[in-house]
C-alpha cells in the first residue's frame, strides 16, 4: 500500500456511492433492511444526499434525484434516475496529502484527472479520477479531506461492511492499474466492471451492486 493512502480499521475504503431513482423510498429500504436509517443530508444541485458508517471512517453515500425532470439534473443523477433499484456508483481512497499522490499517481502512469476542489456548509476536499476516470467504478477516486463539519460524527452507524467485490472482464489490467496507485485491492474476473457489496445491520442484510454504462461522479 502507499504510504500516502490513509487506512483505518484495515480498510481502505473513504466512502462508497450508491445511485438510487427514488430517494425517500431508499432510505425506507435501507431502514427496513438494516435496522437503521441513513441521516437525510438535505440537497445539492441536483443531488439528494444522505449518509451512515459502515465501521471506522468508512462511510455510505447515498444520492437521489433532486427532481423527476431529467432536464433539470446532472448525468450522474440522470442515471439514478432510470435506475430500477439502488446500485453501486463509484468508491473513494482517502490520502493524505493530494498534491503528492497526485504526483505519484503521474510516475505510475495514471495521471490524476477531472479535479474539483469543494468547499461548502462546512466541508473543503478534493478530488480526482485516476486515467481521467475511464476505468470507473472499479478503480477508486481519490479524495483529501481538508476540513469535515463536527455534524459528521453524528451520522448513524449503519451496520458492517461484510461484502466489497470488484469485478471486470479483464481483472488482470485493473490489478495492474491498482498495484501501480499502491491501493491494495484485488479485482475477480466478471461479466461487466462493476463493485457488488453487502452490508450487515441489526435487522438484516443490504446488498447492492453496479449497473453499467456509468456516469461520471
Amino acid at each position: 500500500m502507499h504510504p500516502l493512502i490513509v487506512e483505518t480499521n484495515g480498510s481502505v475504503i473513504d466512502h462508497i456511492g450508491i445511485g438510487v431513482p427514488d430517494f425517500d423510498a431508499a432510505l425506507a429500504d435501507i431502514e427496513r433492511q438494516l435496522g437503521v436509517r441513513p441521516l437525510d443530508l438535505g440537497t445539492f444541485g441536483s443531488q439528494r444526499r444522505a449518509a451512515g458508517w459502515l465501521g471506522g471512517e468508512s462511510f455510505l453515500e447515498i444520492l437521489g434525484p433532486a427532481s423527476d425532470d431529467p432536464a433539470t439534473l446532472d448525468p450522474m443523477m440522470q442515471l439514478a434516475l432510470g435506475l430500477p433499484a439502488p446500485a453501486v456508483l463509484f468508491w473513494y481512497v482517502r490520502v493524505s496529502d493530494f498534491d503528492a499522490y497526485e504526483t505519484h499517481a503521474a510516475q505510475a502512469g495514471h495521471e490524476l484527472q477531472a479535479h474539483q476542489h469543494i468547499k461548502r456548509d462546512g466541508y473543503d476536499y478534493r478530488i480526482a479520477g485516476p486515467d481521467g476516470i475511464a476505468h470507473v467504478p472499479v478503480v477508486p477516486w481519490i479524495i483529501e479531506w481538508r476540513a469535515r463539519p463536527p455534524a459528521k460524527s453524528d451520522w448513524p452507524q449503519l451496520g458492517k461492511l461484510t461484502r466489497f467485490d470488484l469485478e471486470h472482464p479483464d481483472p488482470l489490467a485493473m490489478q495492474d492499474i491498482l498495484s501501480a496507485l499502491g491501493i491494495p485491492t484485488s479485482v475477480n474476473r466478471g461479466d461487466t466492471p462493476r463493485i457488488v457489496l453487502s452490508i450487515d445491520g441489526a435487522a438484516g442484510r443490504f446488498d447492492v451492486a453496479t449497473p453499467c454504462p456509468l456516469p461520471t461522479p
